[in-house]
């Protein structure tokens, strides 16, 4: 918890991480003054967040317990009654004391969801990349049976995110010592064995599952063993101290211990009598597992129900309580034919991972709004509507169902195969196991009783293990592709997958012009092309290809301009020939035209306009003769601007060779120890309180005593062991200015795909304003002769003032000027880091500059 809470995270980060707490909490509450007002408008419905059933059912328990102060549901006696557990009306039956109404549950219980998805987003990030660990929690908060169950007075989201915190304290959390975690570990336990049935077996399955962590990832012997002990004793006995003292109430009064009776009832009257049923149905005709349970009226149901009857009144003592032999009589009807029920009961599995989420919520709502409708079959629906349709009836509503719901369908299948893959791929890791245990947990357990809802408490763990299958997936499908000579099958498919991407903007942005809007059908093509050209444009470059070099003067811009001219004119004649001439469908029209025209702009795209360009400036062969001596290393005086780099500042120094004349660390009012840091490595500590790059820079310059000045940024992004070639380079080529360029970059080079279009769209606007061309306008890493110092005169305080140096060393007639490519760095933890804000002024600073008039 202190990761998520005490600021650990990169700040891009926490910002991403709270908007999507923000859109999870406006679907929350959408959805809640949704249901609200349809609720407000059916004088028949119970008021909302109440519900019929199960609602209802807790409403009225948690009334009880306020005005009778008895868990009852039998008024006027107040017979005390066992068939649920306690936990959750007694939460409503507090919430309702303390404000004077239900509803403060439900942002309760959205507040808990919120706390939830952080932790599923840190525990997440532990194993595959941050992105992939936000999409997970992402899609457990905007699920809709989590905001459903979230926004109404029932257990499923509320257990749910409480386990998620149990098994972030157990498993995940590492800051307090590990008998404390024990501790809470275990009282969380005990609440969820308070929530809900489901919730007793977890008592003893997870301390277990705790200890075996422990003693695999134990350091030391004695550790581990203590760890171990403590998993097994502090965990059970703390969720005792929740759960015992219901315990023994109920055994004072009906002579049982148990926490609540509802699961001998869920047996009988879901397992058990369903199973009876299907055993009566199989006699006579094929019938699925999944069907007693939708046709409760069928004949065999009613001979199971009278079967059970008749068992239970055999078993019942005369004047015994019936209800204490339930189990007993379920038992015996499983044991008589054992593995046909083990096959009733896993087939329903599937059902279990297949449930649609979005045909229970339009149930609730047809529930709620007209009282209609409120448990209906979704695998059956499908199959009416599917008939419905075949045969050219209620077209329109048979495809409102359909249609979103195959795709939800295919969804669940989809994350259900990841899952599993993702349990394969990661299965040397135990935490893989552990969510796999708990996913088949709630699947099996659930059994015959299989809905959407109850799959609620086992979609964090189905999230976490699809998006690690995910990623596992695609990481040996690049390797697998990027093994083969240069690549090609790989640049190939992402070509394709480009090209995808591109073709679904396309379609979208002309179905929605020609047939949203009614625009005529050439001017939505041109419109749709114009959109896809923008998307293709940097999807090819960046992904496609890749290639990172930064245009010259704007000429890749002007060969992809005119290649999209042509496919203007190749698309729309395409497309007028198809459409008039041939007659095809609008849409079709524009499916063929669009990949006719792909085929041919492969072949554009790969040997003309993103072809790899060669290095601007290579690094100078040790054999070869230079024209002149170089500068001796002794001769280099190194600027570094310096603001709060403490955890780089000493590696940037130790990798400067040695020999150089001095090294200058400018202080730019840093709050952190970077002053004694580069003091300590040998250093020469100058302060300046102008804040900005610029200032820091020139205050390094006015004190440098070398005829060669080099400038390195103190973020450990730029390789100070080429500062003796670069030398090489400034002798051979008789240059006064030579700029370090990351570009083109070699393959896996440690920067983002929004950071070279930063660097590229920067690079560009430069080269475009000042009428240069350089490969990389933003690296910090320049070195030049002093006396250059006295024909130019950058004048910018901000990021903006190595820019400037460079237009105004390559503008300068007088002043020989060249790059030279260096490798990438990953960029090292500290505070001068280049955000988005900061791209937004550098191209405010370079549009002044140009307008200031002092380049000619």
């Amino acid at each position: 918890m202190r990761s998520v809470f005490c600021g650990t995270y990169a700040h891009r980060e926490r910002i991403l991480l709270a908007g999507t707490l923000v859109l999870i909490a406006l679907v929350h509450l959408s959805s809640f003054v949704y249901l609200s007002r349809l609720a407000a408008q059916n004088p028949e419905a119970l008021p909302y967040p109440i519900l019929v059933a199960d609602g209802a059912y807790y409403a009225r328990l948690a009334n009880n317990l306020i005005e009778h102060h008895t868990f009852t549901d039998s008024l006027p006696d107040l017979a005390p009654t066992r068939e649920i557990a306690p936990g959750y009306p007694f939460f409503l039956a507090v919430i309702k004391t303390i404000t004077g109404s239900f509803t403060p549950a439900v942002f309760v219980q959205t507040a808990l969801t919120l706390i939830a998805v952080v932790f599923l987003y840190d525990i997440g990030r532990r194993f595959m990349h941050r992105r992939l660990a936000l999409g997970a929690a992402a899609l457990y908060g905007l699920e809709p049976m989590v905001f459903f169950t979230g926004t109404a007075i029932l257990t499923d989201a509320l257990f749910s995110s409480l386990l998620v915190t149990a098994i972030y304290v157990g498993f995940f959390w590492k800051s307090p010592h590990f008998l404390v975690r024990a501790g809470i570990f275990g009282m969380l336990l005990g609440i969820l064995a308070m929530l809900r049935g489901t919730g007793e077996y977890l008592i003893v399955m997870l301390p277990i599952a705790l200890s075996v962590h422990e003693w695999l990832k134990g350091e030391n012997k004695a550790g581990r063993a203590r760890n171990v002990l403590i998993a097994l004793i502090v965990p059970p006995v703390c969720a005792a101290v929740i759960v015992f003292p219901w315990i023994v109430r109920n055994h004072s009064i009906w002579g049982i211990y148990e926490i609540e009776h509802q699961r001998t009832g869920i047996v009988m009257g879901y397992n058990v009598r369903f199973f009876l049923a299907w055993k009566e149905m199989s006699q006579t005709r094929p019938a699925s597992v999944v069907y007693p349970a939708r046709h409760t009226r069928s004949p065999e149901v009613a001979l199971a129900n009278k079967k059970i009857a008749e068992a239970l009144q055999a078993a019942t003592p005369a004047g015994g309580d019936a209800s204490l032999y339930a189990m007993k009589v379920a038992r015996d009807f499983i044991l008589d034919d054992p593995l046909r029920y083990a096959y009733f009961h896993l087939s329903h599995v599937p059902v279990f991972f297949l449930g649609s989420s979005i045909g229970t919520y339009s149930q609730v709502v047809r529930q709620v709004r007209d009282n209609t409708d409120f448990s209906g079959s979704t695998l059956y629906k499908m199959r009416t509507a599917l008939t419905d349709l075949i045969h050219g009836e209620r077209v329109r509503s048979s495809l409102a169902m359909l249609v979103p719901t195959v795709v939800e369908l295919g969804f669940w299948a989809l994350v259900t195969l990841l899952a599993l893959m993702g349990w394969f791929f990661e299965r040397r890791r135990y935490e893989a196991w552990v969510c796999a245990m708990l996913i088949a947990y709630f699947a099996i357990l659930t059994g015959p009783l299989s809905i959407a809802r109850y799959r609620v408490p086992a979609e964090p763990y189905l999230f976490i293990l699809a998006a690690l299958g995910l990623r596992g997936f695609f990481l040996r499908i690049r390797a697998a592709l990027e093994s083969g000579p240069n690549g090609h099958l790989a640049k190939a498919l992402r070509y394709l997958f480009s090209g995808s991407v591109v073709f679904l903007v396309s379609v979208a942005v002309f179905s929605s012009l020609r047939y949203g809007l009614g625009v005529w059908y050439i001017a939505a093509s041109i419109i749709s092309f114009f959109v896809g050209f923008i998307v293709s444009f940097i999807l090819q470059k960046f992904f496609t290809f890749r290639d990172d070099s930064p245009p010259k003067k704007g000429q890749q811009i002007a060969h992809y301009f005119l290649v999209f001219l042509l496919n203007i004119f190749a698309n729309t004649f395409l497309l007028y020939l198809l459409v008039e001439y041939l007659h095809v469908a609008h849409l079709l029209a524009v499916v063929i035209a669009n990949a006719s025209i792909a085929l041919w702009s492969y072949c554009m795209y790969d040997k003309l306009i993103f072809a790899r360009p060669q290095s601007l400036a290579t690094a100078v062969s040790e054999s070869a003769p230079p024209k002149n001596a170089a500068p001796s290393i002794s001769e280099v005086s190194i600027v570094i601007p310096c603001f709060n780099e403490e955890d780089s500042i000493a590696r940037v120094i130790e990798a400067v060779p040695t020999g150089v004349r001095e090294i200058i660390v400018v202080d730019n009012n840093s709050t952190d120890t970077s002053a004694l840091v580069a003091a300590a490595r040998g250093a020469r500590v100058v302060p300046e309180r102008i804040q900005g790059v610029g200032a820091a820079v020139r205050a390094g310059f006015r004190t440098a005593t070398g005829t060669i000045v080099a400038v390195i940024d103190g973020d450990n992004q730029h390789p100070a062991e080429e500062l003796p070639r670069m030398l090489d380079m400034l002798a051979q080529d008789n240059l006064d200015v030579i700029s370090a360029s990351r570009f083109p970059l070699p393959k896996g080079a440690p920067m983002s795909l929004l950071r070279h279009f930063g660097n590229w769209a920067l690079t560009l606007a430069t080269n475009l304003l000042f009428g240069i061309s350089l490969a990389d306008s933003q690296s910090g890493m320049v070195i030049l002769k002093k006396s250059v110092l006295t024909r130019i005169e950058p004048r910018c305080d901000g990021f903006a003032f190595v820019q400037e140096l460079k237009i105004l060393a390559a503008k300068d007639a007088s002043i020989r000027f060249g790059e030279y490519t260096i490798p990438c760095l990953p960029r090292t933890a500290g505070t001068s880091k280049h955000h988005l804000k900061h791209g937004v002024r550098l191209l405010y600073a370079l549009v002044a500059l140009r307008l200031r008039g002092a380049f000619k």
